[in-house]
C-alpha cells in the first residue's frame, strides 16, 4: 500500500510538472513592425513560440569568442554582448530579478556577471541574456563594453538595473526545442543557437526569479 502512494505521488508530481512547461511552437520568420533592417537580416527564418510567455527569434550565428574560462561559465565560447537573437512579450513578464517588463520586442545579447562581490550568489552560472529596446540597439554587430551594455539594457527596464534573464545547463531537456523546470523551479527554454562552430545546445530561465 505504501509503495503504491508513493508511486501515485510521484506520478502526480511527473504530471503537474508536464503541465507546468508548456510545448514550443515553431513559428515564421519575425516581421517586427518598425524593426531595424540589420536586425531582420540577421535572425533566423523561424522561431519559437512558448505560448502564454514569449516568441524568440535566434541569430543565424551568435559570435564567439573561446576566451572565457570554461570552469565558471555555461557557455565559454560566446563573446560578451554577442547578439543572440530577439524576443517578444506579448503580454506581462518578469526577468529573473523579478523586475516587470513591459510587452514588446526587445534585443537578446549575451553577457556575463563580473566576478565581484556586488554579483557574489545572484545566480547558479554566471551567464545572462541582457534585453535592450530595437530604437537604441539597431546594430546587432555592435561590441558593446559591459558598463554600456548594462545602461541600455536600464534603460529598457526603465529602472537602474537591467532586464536580465538567467542562461542555465540544458542537460535536462528531454528534445530540442523544449521546455522543462530545473531543482529551483524555473522554467527554462532549451534550443540550439547557430555559432561558426556549429550548433550549441543554449538554455534560457523565462519563468522563475532569484532567490531575495
Amino acid at each position: 500500500m505504501i509503495r503504491r502512494t508513493v508511486l501515485f505521488a510521484f506520478l502526480l508530481a511527473s504530471t503537474i510538472a508536464i503541465a507546468q512547461t508548456p510545448k514550443v511552437e515553431s513559428i515564421g520568420p519575425f516581421s517586427g513592425s518598425g524593426a531595424p533592417a540589420a536586425v531582420v537580416n540577421v535572425l533566423e527564418a523561424k522561431g519559437y513560440r512558448i505560448p502564454g510567455l514569449a516568441d524568440i527569434w535566434f541569430a543565424k550565428s551568435v559570435a564567439e569568442t573561446g576566451k572565457s574560462d570554461p570552469a565558471t561559465t555555461i557557455y565559454p565560447k560566446l563573446d560578451s554582448s554577442a547578439f543572440v537573437g530577439v524576443i517578444t512579450f506579448t503580454g506581462p513578464a518578469k526577468d529573473f530579478r523579478g523586475q516587470p517588463i513591459r510587452p514588446g520586442t526587445y534585443i537578446m545579447r549575451y553577457e556575463k556577471l563580473p566576478t565581484d562581490g556586488n554579483h557574489m550568489g545572484v545566480a547558479p552560472d554566471p551567464d545572462f541574456v541582457l534585453l535592450t529596446l530595437l530604437a537604441d540597439d539597431s546594430d546587432p554587430a555592435a561590441a558593446h563594453k559591459y558598463e554600456q551594455l548594462t545602461k541600455l539594457s536600464a534603460k529598457a527596464a526603465g529602472s537602474n538595473h537591467p532586464v536580465s534573464f538567467s542562461l542555465a545547463p540544458t542537460d535536462r531537456a528531454e528534445s530540442f526545442p523544449s521546455t522543462f523546470l530545473n531543482d529551483e523551479g524555473h522554467m527554462i527554454f532549451a534550443a540550439k543557437i547557430k555559432t561558426a562552430s556549429g550548433e550549441m545546445p543554449f538554455g534560457i530561465v523565462l519563468k522563475g526569479q532569484a532567490a531575495q
